[in-house]
Formats: C-alpha cells, sequence, structure tokens
C-alpha cells in the first residue's frame, strides 16, 4: 500500500498554549504542557507536528487535519465527525471514544495506538494502515472501505455491518471476539487458524 505522508518539511518550534492566539494552525512544531483550557474553532491544522500533547482540554470544533503527525499524544474523546483527515499519521497514540463519523479519511496510518470505542459509522476511508494497534469495541458501520490495510492488531470487540472488506487481510489480527455480517465479510482474508471464530460468529456447528 503506497500511502501518502505527511507533506511536513521546516516547521516553527512553539508551545502547546501559544496556539491560542495562532489565527491559522499551520506549519508548527507543537509541544509542551496546556496551563488551561484551548479552543480551536473551524480550522483546517494543516502541516503540524503535535509531540506529547494531551488534548483532553483542548476542545477541536469543527477541526479538519492535514499534513498532520500527532505522536505520543492523547486524542481520547475528541470529535472529528463530518471532517477531512488527510495524509495523517497517529502514532503512539490514546484514542478512546474518538469520533470520525460521516468523516473522509485518507492517507492515515494509526501505527501503535491505545484506542477503544473508535466510531467510524458512515465514514469513507480510503488508503489507510492499521498496525500493531489495540483497536477494541470500534465501529464500522455503513463504512466505505477502499484500501485498509491492518496487521498485527486487536480487533476484539470491533463491529463491521455494512461495511464491505473485500480485499483486506485480517490474518495477522486477533478477531476471536469481533463482529461482522455476511455482507462485510465476503471476500475478506483470513488464515486458517481464525477460521473456528468466524464459524462460531456466523452460527454454524462444526461436527
Amino acid at each position: 500500500m503506497n500511502i501518502k505522508k505527511p507533506k511536513i518539511t521546516t516547521c516553527e518550534d512553539i508551545d502547546i498554549n501559544e496556539i491560542k492566539n495562532i489565527e491559522y494552525i499551520t506549519n508548527y512544531n507543537i509541544k509542551g504542557t496546556i496551563n488551561s483550557k484551548i479552543e480551536i474553532n473551524e480550522q483546517t491544522i494543516d502541516t503540524c507536528i503535535f509531540t506529547n500533547i494531551d488534548f483532553t482540554n483542548i476542545e477541536l470544533n469543527k477541526v479538519d487535519l492535514v499534513d498532520c503527525i500527532f505522536e505520543n499524544c492523547n486524542l481520547s474523546n475528541k470529535i472529528f465527525d463530518n471532517k477531512l483527515i488527510t495524509r495523517v499519521t497517529f502514532k503512539n497514540c490514546k484514542m478512546l471514544g474518538t469520533s470520525f463519523i460521516t468523516s473522509s479519511i485518507k492517507d492515515v496510518e494509526i501505527d501503535k495506538c491505545i484506542t477503544k470505542y473508535l466510531n467510524f459509522t458512515n465514514a469513507k476511508i480510503n488508503n489507510v494502515s492499521i498496525k500493531e494497534s489495540e483497536i477494541i469495541d470500534a465501529t464500522y458501520y455503513e463504512t466505505e472501505i477502499k484500501e485498509l490495510e491492518i496487521t498485527n492488531t486487536n480487533l476484539n470487540g470491533t463491529e463491521f455491518v455494512n461495511s464491505i472488506l473485500k480485499g483486506v487481510d485480517l490474518s495477522t489480527c486477533e478477531i476471536n471476539d469481533t463482529t461482522f455480517d455476511l455482507k462485510s465479510i465476503k471476500g475478506m482474508k483470513i488464515n486458517m487458524f481464525q477460521c473456528p471464530a468466524l464459524i462460531r460468529m456466523l452460527g454454524i456447528e462444526v461436527i
């Protein structure tokens, strides 16, 4: 899979607390510890690197993400519904309850992240790589999936409903408690050891 990386060249170093005074958040290397609540409204965060940032006290309202890297960040409960997420890397991040409902997600990497209750309902996923992560209890409901690569990832509790996984290889993933409907699994790739879990889920009894 050829994922387009974030287009980042030279970024100005700033402290996270300074972004509240910036009209356009673009071309910044952002670090530091938040001193007080920050609101970011109706912006496209473009060509930025966030390192070791806890977003608990950062309110994101109608924010698009373009050409960004988030490393060792806490993005739990952040809402990116109906937004554009393109050429973005999430590495070693915590994303509990993060929502991408009806969003356009293209050329995105999720690497070594811990997540729970991610919501991709009605999202459009195109050229996305998820690897060595904990994607637990996520929801893919009527998600449009094109070019999705998932490797060495725990998908326990995740639900795929009306989300076609044709060509998606889950053979290196944990799927014992993953739920699929018949529409979603057609053309999906698994290994022989995963077959019993899938057969049980479909209500088939092997004698």
